[in-house]
């Protein structure tokens, strides 16, 4: 029956593996007992055949990435034109970007990638197939004395399925994450996947819960049942608060009550999690999925905090510049390490009662390790940072850092950083981190920034202007363009399109008015010879323009009538 284990001191005998001896009812025929103990409908291997089943179908879709995310660190290992070209990688790559890295608009709406439909659309079809596929959904009708057994099939594999992705969500959903580890994947961006996957266990939880309804009512045991079956009503009570998760996950929803949502979804999470685990009830391996799910977390926790006590440390202090009414400099004297791109979860240690020192707030790092100082900034709003504007400094607590580039900029000959508003952080620590190599092949380097702000529009203008002055940049051979543009209702005024070399000052002029035209400066750096990197930070229309003309330079590398020979795109949204 298992093997019975105490939990601490809690002394609780709990059964981690309760397997039973399959009987059959000696009423059934010897055909009929051989049919319900086929593979695909025995309630008493179930777990293996569908809840272990769709931890190999994740851990082989994991293992394919992984191997993917390898090849690019092997090829990021070169640089500029000396990128290998192994077993038709190059070919290999632009055909996988140009078919999974497209994106769609559907009115004002905007798609993920068509990688990630694919990759949701995969679970779907795995899961509705080996949950659907299989019949019969119900036992033949042997009366109320239920022969085969009072779980109806659909409802058994449906459940299994339901209960294996527990751990993945949690796993998704986690800041330090082994995904993130073996795929380079960064938490933020597997956010869309933890809600896809939570769409798709909710479904399958219906699946599982609405056959037991059915056959019970159909039978007339509903009531007996309810009084008698503590899996039937601690079915139905876990199902509430994930009920209640889903509808606060609705994007109108989630969005307009963002903070209201962070905080009731965690709630709703672990009384989902606690009511699960006592309507499991040790049957057969069900609660390893649970013991699964508490060593992801706990160790991802003992990871931040480790990371935040021995590593970050306890007593910083950022100190608050206001360049503006509407925008703050932070500065954080350290001697951290971080990639560029980068972003850490700030903590600010604010007054007594004030409840936003029980919050954390991410922002990308505008400098580099070699500044000696985290360098943030920051927009003033509602909330923290309107609180931060009043301040001279705060002490702050780090938890990170994380995300960043997947690849490396300095190995590819041409480089053409984007962004737009708050995003220039994240462009302006890559171009700092160019600028701060001793030795480097980039031949160009094109930064085009746009906002409707002047003040963050002055700021960014200063900062580029500071980091080609106070680095040792000295390549006679890397040209630096420079294009900053004003939206919003401004007037007209000359363009600033600054170019330099090491031997040239930029000229410093206005910059145009109107948004930039992303795809033209996509297609303009493609014609020429090498490899090509963009990478781009912005609102979600700002990533669909980039990835739709880098998704035509892949097919022209395809066809051979490209400049460039690779182009490798990397994109930071204002969203998940």
């Amino acid at each position: 029956m298992g093997v019975a284990q105490s939990i601490g001191a809690l002394g609780l005998p709990l059964m981690l593996n309760m397997r039973y001896e399959r009987t059959c009812d000696e009423t059934l025929t010897e055909e009929q007992c051989a049919w319900g103990g086929e593979r695909w409908r025995n309630w008493y291997i179930a777990d293996y055949v569908y809840g272990q089943g769709l931890v190999y179908f994740a851990s082989t879709v994991l293992g394919f990435f992984t191997l993917l995310h390898l090849l690019q660190l092997l090829r990021h290992r070169r640089a500029g034109n000396k990128a290998v070209n192994f077993f038709g990688y190059r070919s290999f790559f632009a055909l996988a970007r140009a078919a999974f890295g497209r994106q769609y608009r559907v009115g004002g709406y905007y798609t993920a990638t068509s990688g990630v439909i694919a990759l949701i659309l995969a679970f779907i079809v795995f899961s509705a197939g080996i949950s659907l596929g299989p019949k019969p959904y119900y036992w033949p009708e042997t009366g109320s004395d239920f022969l085969y057994g009072s779980s109806p099939p659909l409802a058994t594999r449906s459940g299994w399925l339901a209960l294996a992705m527990l751990p993945f969500l949690v796993i998704l959903a986690s800041k330090a994450n082994p995904i993130t580890l073996f795929t380079g994947v960064s938490h933020e961006k597997l956010q869309v996947l933890h809600h896809w996957v939570s769409w798709i266990m909710f479904v399958l939880s219906l699946l599982h819960t609405f056959p037991f309804i059915v056959i019970f009512i159909h039978e007339g045991v509903m009531e007996s049942q309810w009084a008698m079956n503590k899996q039937l009503w601690t079915g139905v009570l876990c199902l509430v608060p994930q009920t209640v998760m889903m509808i606060l996950s609705l994007g109108p929803i989630r969005n307009r009550y963002y903070e209201m949502f962070k905080t009731f979804h965690l709630i709703l999470a672990m009384l989902f999690i606690v009511t699960l685990f006592i309507h499991c009830d040790s049957i057969l391996t069900s609660w390893w999925y649970f013991i699964a799910l508490a060593v992801v977390y706990i160790s991802s926790l003992i990871y931040r905090w480790s990371i935040a006590t021995f590593r970050n440390g306890f007593s910083r202090r950022a100190q608050v510049h206001v360049l503006d009414s509407s925008l703050l400099r932070l500065d954080i004297p350290t001697s951290l390490k971080w990639s560029p791109g980068q972003h850490y979860f700030f903590r600010f240690l604010l007054g007594e009662g004030d409840l936003h020192r029980f919050t954390s707030h991410p922002f990308t790092v505008a400098s580099v390790p070699e500044d000696g100082k985290i360098e943030l900034i920051v927009k003033v709003r509602d909330g923290i940072t309107l609180r931060l504007a009043e301040l001279e400094s705060v002490p702050v607590v780090l938890d990170g850092p994380y995300g960043g580039l997947q690849g490396k900029m300095e190995a590819f000959a041409h480089v053409l950083l984007m962004a737009g508003g708050s995003g220039g952080s994240f462009i302006l620590s890559i171009f700092r981190h160019l600028l701060a190599l001793k030795e480097t092949s980039v031949k160009s380097i094109t930064v085009v920034y746009s906002t409707r702000s002047t003040e963050l529009l002055k700021a960014f203008s200063t900062a580029l202007s500071d980091a080609q002055a106070s680095t040792n940049f000295t390549s006679s051979t890397t040209l630096i363009d420079l294009h900053l543009h004003l939206t919003g209702s401004h007037s007209s005024t000359p363009s600033l399109c600054a170019s330099s070399s090491a031997e040239k000052e930029a000229d410093q002029s206005s910059p145009a008015v109107g948004r930039p035209s992303l795809g033209s400066f996509i297609a303009k750096a493609a014609v020429q010879e090498g490899s090509l990197a963009v990478a781009v930070c912005g609102p979600p229309g700002m990533g669909y323009d980039a990835r739709k003309e880098v998704a035509e330079v892949q097919m022209g590398i395809l066809r051979g009538k490209q400049g460039v020979s690779e182009c490798w795109l990397h994109s930071e949204e204002f969203r998940w």
